[in-house]
């Protein structure tokens, strides 16, 4: 799944910098592009496209929803950026969100449900103590309460 990312993120690195190259020719025909803009962009998205593995302690939280293709894939995306090295928050808070809430069923029936239950707590947690954002905290907070 990992190699399957990076050559997806890859891809995407390449369509960007091909049309950002097209559209610096199309704006500027007259001038010699230099492809600084377009060079930057490549390294910056070089740097931030790292492997990522889901640690041993998120194994709970996958083995529920292992039978439920579309929630597992969510729930593995949301582990991801969670472990990311710049996590977004934000994104981590809405997919954890909508996980703990829009699925709860499916974790309130699962005989390791509770453990999973437990995992996403403590991922608000993190939520709470890692973010920068005052309005992201206060959601996490309000959320977490509310689940719990």
């Amino acid at each position: 799944m990992c190699s399957e990312l990076e050559k997806i993120t890859r891809i995407l690195i390449n369509l960007f910098i091909k049309g950002s190259q097209y559209a610096n020719e199309k704006n500027s025909p007259n001038e010699k592009n230099e492809g600084l803009g377009s060079s930057a962009l490549k390294v910056n998205l070089e740097r931030t496209a790292v492997t990522i593995e889901i640690p041993e302690q998120y194994a709970p939280l996958l083995e529920v929803v292992a039978g439920h293709y579309g929630l597992q894939k969510k729930t593995s995306e949301l582990l991801m950026e969670l472990n990311h090295p710049l996590v977004n928050w934000e994104y981590v808070l809405k997919e954890l969100k909508s996980i703990s809430i829009g699925d709860f069923y499916i974790y309130n029936n699962h005989q390791d449900g509770l453990s999973a239950l437990s995992m996403m707590l403590r991922i608000y947690f993190d939520v709470i103590k890692s973010s920068s954002s005052k309005d992201i905290k206060d959601s996490a907070i309000t959320l977490s309460v509310r689940l719990y």
